[in-house]
């Protein structure tokens, strides 16, 4: 099996471009450049979210209750058709009056469509996302308040 990338360096510049555009951006409207359009969404312990759309309207409720994210790599490692990565993300909660910067490790495995299918560009089949966001989440609930 061919990858759809040469070398390990290669992917990270494909993994930064994905936080960089679809996650630290906090915007929803560059994900299909990404996601294939069946593509399945496994984050954290939640329901599996499954297509583009599902995918969209996830991060379209999330994205706007964030004042910040952002992605930083500490491992990659590279197989012929997914990308293993651990990271620390960090976040601020939109409107928090501390702006509390809350960081929590995470593991992501990249799934990566066929070498030769790939729509428009969108090479990501399925990613699962292994993390806790529960300070997050928390965080986001004692704002609202």
């Amino acid at each position: 099996m061919t990858s759809h990338f040469k070398s390990l360096s290669e992917a990270e510049v494909w993994v930064k471009k994905f936080h960089v555009t679809a996650a630290d951006s906090l915007d929803t409207t560059s994900l299909q450049k990404f996601y294939t359009k069946d593509a399945v969404l496994q984050y954290a312990n939640m329901e599996l979210l499954v297509g583009l759309d599902s995918i969209e309207r996830f991060f379209g409720g999330v994205f706007p209750l964030l004042e910040s994210m952002k992605h930083e790599i500490i491992e990659l490692n590279l197989t012929p058709n997914k990308i293993f990565q651990a990271c620390t993300i960090s976040y601020i909660v939109k409107n928090d009056p501390e702006n509390k910067l809350i960081k929590i490790p995470a593991m992501g495995v990249f799934h990566l469509v066929d070498v030769r299918k790939n729509e428009s560009g969108a090479i990501l089949k399925r990613f699962d996302v292994y993390l806790d966001p529960g300070e997050v989440f928390a965080r986001i609930s004692e704002v609202r308040k």
